[in-house]
């Protein structure tokens, strides 16, 4: 090998990722990333038999997944990370980025986890501002929406009672959570956006 050239890999292995500018004094590899940007749930992801760990195995030697998880966090608390976690200038943007938001925004009013809550129109805007983002960063990124998750209430509320965790008990329903995946999927087939519900 050359310096400042790309290492030959037997065919039997993933060969690295080697960008044209690798330069003299080192290698260059760099492998493209995969971030996963959302709250709790995304946070989780990398627990045993969480979607995330599924997809770093999945893209082993290919990619590194990264996990920008926020617990609690909603769409409007999102914007504030955005610029810091997407910079436009500097570091390569990701070759693809989930957003997954959406539990705590359908939070219920008048419950212990309102502040959390953000109106449906105001959820629609800060998705599309976080996908404009995204897009200005890079116009090839590939970028997934994932739907907010499906409610088991009575799972809730069970867990609830069993505990004596009254607090949980109705954070958000199912009925809630159908509004806000209605509106997140009227507009993004308009910004062509990949989904997953």
């Amino acid at each position: 090998m050359t310096r400042g050239s790309c290492p030959a890999a037997p065919a039997t292995i993933h060969p690295p990722v080697c960008p044209a500018g690798a330069t003299s004094g080192s290698l260059g590899l760099v492998r493209p990333r995969v971030v996963l940007f959302g709250d709790s749930i995304t946070e989780q992801s990398f627990r045993p038999g969480g979607w995330g760990a599924a997809l770093a195995d999945t893209y082993s030697r290919k990619a590194d997944v990264v996990v920008r998880g926020y617990g609690g966090y909603n769409t409007r608390w999102a914007l504030f990370l955005m610029h810091h976690i997407f910079p436009l200038d500097g570091i390569a943007p990701p070759l693809a980025t989930t957003i997954f938001f959406g539990a705590n925004d359908a939070a219920l009013l008048g419950r212990t986890s309102e502040r959390q809550h953000v109106p449906v129109s105001e959820y629609k805007e800060n998705l599309k501002n976080i996908v404009n983002h995204l897009k200005d960063c890079s116009n090839s990124m590939v970028i997934v929406l994932i739907t907010p998750p499906p409610i088991d209430e009575e799972g809730r509320e069970r867990f609830a009672r069993d505990s004596d965790d009254l607090l949980s008990k109705g954070h958000c329903t199912e009925r809630m959570r159908g509004s806000y995946l209605k509106g997140q999927m009227k507009w993004q087939v308009s910004m062509l956006v990949n989904a997953l519900s």
